[in-house]
């Protein structure tokens, strides 16, 4: 619980420690009598909206290592490595809300995270269509096996991609999944 006021957020009422992980409403009906807030703590929450001070650094995804990722509040030492872990397999982020693809991070969390960082889209790993292997493709987390197959059997047909509306003539691939991947495609 304290963890989590210094952390994320501090408590207002008592209906606020439903947001911890192991508390639940059972347990909100049993301790809700039992829990106090100071009227000054309240009054000073509200007139400085928090109580911690964090820096308003703006930080970049892209280039960002764990002990920087864990000045944003919300952020320690598993949810930095996840954000790089994920940032990795990516080649990098070209939108900081591909964040909310990352699982075993709450929604909550990252709606404050998402407030402290930008990417820069220059910093993304990008892939060569035309001249990868099939497991380097089917290495990024865009790219399944179905994809990856598709992709390859018209590539070995047509011999190469020249613009990234031609992932369309490969099969049934949305135009939202076509834009999306081909920020980490190129086509040489």
């Amino acid at each position: 619980m304290i963890k989590y006021r210094e952390k994320i957020e501090y408590f207002g009422s008592s209906t606020d420690l439903l947001k911890l992980y192991l508390y639940n409403e059972s347990d909100h009906k049993k301790y809700a009598f039992y829990v106090q807030i100071d009227a000054e703590y309240l009054e000073l929450f509200s007139k400085n909206n928090s109580l911690k001070t964090f820096e308003n650094e703006i930080i970049e995804l892209n280039t960002a290592d764990t002990a920087q990722l864990m000045q944003i509040r919300g952020v320690g030492p598993y949810y930095a490595a996840k954000i790089i872990q994920y940032r990795n397999a990516l080649g990098g982020y070209f939108d900081k809300k591909q964040l909310y693809e990352i699982k075993k991070i709450p929604k909550e969390r990252m709606d404050i995270i998402i407030k402290s960082v930008f990417t820069d889209g220059k910093q993304v790993k990008k892939i060569s269509i035309n001249n990868c292997e099939f497991k380097e493709l089917l290495a990024h987390p865009y790219f399944d096996y179905y994809e990856t197959k598709l992709l390859f059997d018209y590539r070995n047909e047509h011999v190469k991609f020249i613009y990234l509306q031609d992932l369309k003539k490969t099969g049934p691939l949305p135009d939202s999944y076509i834009n999306k991947v081909g920020h980490y495609l190129i086509f040489d």
